[in-house]
């Protein structure tokens, strides 16, 4: 059987009616605010169950369910995150930039090749976290996390004067510090879709005491955590001081950066990365 928390109160949506889908969800406060309990296997954000089990001459038939709703297909996602209002909160994002920077900004747009997990180590009842709006309640990139990859990417390069000049120093020897030129937004998602993967540690034992051999005989204990799928992002950031020319190498620079270090957990193994 499962329970939810706080099953008398009101769910965090705009219109009533669950019986055949959520409507307008606010996600974050769903996953992080309002956890489903089972007392078989804990907090569980997402199942596997079969349903009708007695219909005779019948197969049952496999339902998932992601925070104790049914998905009976990758459209009901549509209720999480609504293509209109993805598509107006990056372009209320774009007018708001252009606003502020109308002639020393860029917005332009990058797809995710394959899956991206970003924010695993945000505190959960379900052991991993997701990057989720507080106010708009969908996944998105911070501008900090960005700004750390690009650094990090420059640096790689040995390129140690843009470092200083695009995003600032700071020398305690010498007391010597300056701000950088580039301000960078957060980066908002016009497409995205959630599926349930794992971590799936082999040798509990052996992570857990250090002692236990890592040997094939222990069982696996897997661990769900929520990537993005098919997402495709829009990134912006202004400058405030220098050259169109300096917009365009900085926008090239911050591309191959994200193609080629990838962003968020797990770009060891392939995630994160930018097409």
């Amino acid at each position: 059987m499962s329970i939810s928390f706080f099953k008398d109160r009101r769910l965090p949506i705009a219109q009533n009616g669950l019986e055949d889908k959520v409507t307008e969800l606010n996600f974050s406060i769903l996953y992080y605010h309002y956890p489903h309990w089972d007392k078989e296997d804990d907090f569980q954000f997402f199942w596997e169950e079969e349903e009708d089990k007695t219909r005779k001459n019948k197969k049952p038939k496999k339902i998932k369910t992601l925070c104790g709703h049914t998905m009976r297909s990758n459209t009901d996602q549509n209720a999480f995150f609504p293509s209109a209002k993805l598509e107006g909160l990056v372009k209320d994002q774009k007018d708001v930039v252009e606003g502020l920077f109308p002639n020393s900004s860029t917005c332009f747009d990058l797809e995710v090749d394959g899956s991206m997990a970003i924010g695993l180590g945000i505190s959960s009842v379900y052991e991993t976290g997701i990057c989720l709006h507080h106010t708009y309640a969908v996944p998105y990139i911070p501008a900090t996390a960005i700004k750390a990859v690009f650094r990090r990417y420059l640096e790689d390069e040995g390129n140690e004067s843009l470092v200083s000049s695009w995003l600032g120093f700071s020398d305690e020897e010498t007391k010597n510090a300056a701000k950088g030129k580039i301000t960078f937004f957060d980066a908002f998602p016009y497409k995205v879709k959630l599926a349930p993967d794992i971590i799936n540690s082999h040798y509990p034992k052996w992570y857990s005491d250090g002692k236990t051999p890592p040997a094939d005989w222990q069982s696996p204990v897997p661990v769900f955590f929520m990537s993005l799928k098919d997402a495709k992002f829009q990134f912006a950031f202004a400058l405030k001081e220098g050259s169109k020319e300096d917009l365009e190498e900085i926008k090239t620079k911050l591309t191959q950066a994200l193609q080629n270090h990838g962003l968020g957990a797990k770009t060891a193994v392939g995630y994160g990365f930018f097409k």
